[in-house]
C-alpha cells in the first residue's frame, strides 16, 4: 500500500512538471476552448504575441510583434470584449460561436510593425517585396488567402492589441486551417509548432507558436 502512495505522488510531481515546459497555457490551435472556461485576456495576449526584429548592424529594419488568434485567444477576447460591452444572452452566444468558427476554418494572425523605410511596408500588396507564409517542420509552405491593411486610428484594436503605436502599420494575416492540397487539418498531433515566417532582401524573421499544448 505504501508502494502504491510514493507511485502516485511521484507521478503527480511528473506530470506537472511536464505541464511546465514550453509555451504556457495553450490549447490545440485548431480545437475550440473549453465550453464555459474563463481565460485572463492578458494572460492570453502575452502568451500568444511574439515578437520579431531584422537588423542591419545596430540598425532596425524591422521591429514587429504578431498575435496568432488561436481558439484559446479567440476565447479570452469574447470574454473581454463582452465585459467591455456588456454582452450577454443570445448576443454573447453568438459571438463566442463566431470566434469558434473562425478558429476551426482560418489561422488568423494580428501584425504591428514599425518599418523605417516607407517603401518596405508592401506587406499587403499583390507585389510585395516580402514572402510570407506558415510551415511545418520547415519543409511545407503554406501562402496567406488575405493579407489586409488595418486603419490605425481604432481604439477598439489599440485596446485589444496595446503594443500597437502610431508608428506602427497593422495587417491582418489569413490562413486556411486545412490544407489546400489534402483537406486535411493543417495542424495536428504530428506537428505541434506552427511557424510563421517573413522572408524579404532585406532580411527574414520567424514567428513560433506550440500549438497542442492543453490548458
Amino acid at each position: 500500500m505504501r508502494y502504491s502512495v510514493l507511485t502516485y505522488i511521484m507521478l503527480v510531481i511528473i506530470v506537472t512538471l511536464s505541464g511546465c515546459v514550453g509555451v504556457k497555457n495553450q490549447e490545440p490551435a485548431g480545437q475550440l476552448p473549453g465550453s464555459g472556461k474563463k481565460v485572463n485576456y492578458q494572460d492570453a495576449m502575452d502568451t500568444w504575441t511574439q515578437e520579431g526584429r531584422i537588423y542591419d548592424g545596430v540598425v532596425a529594419r524591422l521591429i514587429s510583434k504578431v498575435t496568432f488568434k488561436s481558439a484559446v485567444f479567440r476565447r479570452a477576447y469574447a470574454e473581454e470584449y463582452s465585459r467591455l460591452y456588456k454582452v450577454e444572452g443570445v448576443e454573447y452566444d453568438n459571438l463566442v460561436m463566431q470566434e469558434q468558427k473562425e478558429a476551426v476554418k482560418y489561422h488568423d494572425f494580428l501584425l504591428a510593425a514599425y518599418i523605417p523605410e516607407k517603401k518596405w511596408d508592401d506587406f499587403s500588396k499583390e507585389k510585395s517585396m516580402w514572402k510570407i507564409y506558415i510551415t511545418r517542420d520547415h519543409v511545407e509552405q503554406i501562402r496567406p488567402l488575405e493579407i489586409r491593411k488595418l486603419k490605425k486610428k481604432d481604439p477598439k484594436i489599440d485596446y485589444f492589441y496595446p503594443y500597437i503605436t502610431t508608428w506602427k502599420s497593422i495587417y491582418h494575416i489569413r490562413f486556411p486551417a486545412f490544407d489546400p492540397k489534402t483537406d486535411g487539418q493543417l495542424m495536428d498531433d504530428s506537428y505541434d509548432v506552427l511557424t510563421l515566417v517573413m522572408k524579404s532582401v532585406i532580411g527574414s524573421v520567424e514567428f513560433k507558436w506550440e500549438t497542442n499544448q492543453k490548458q
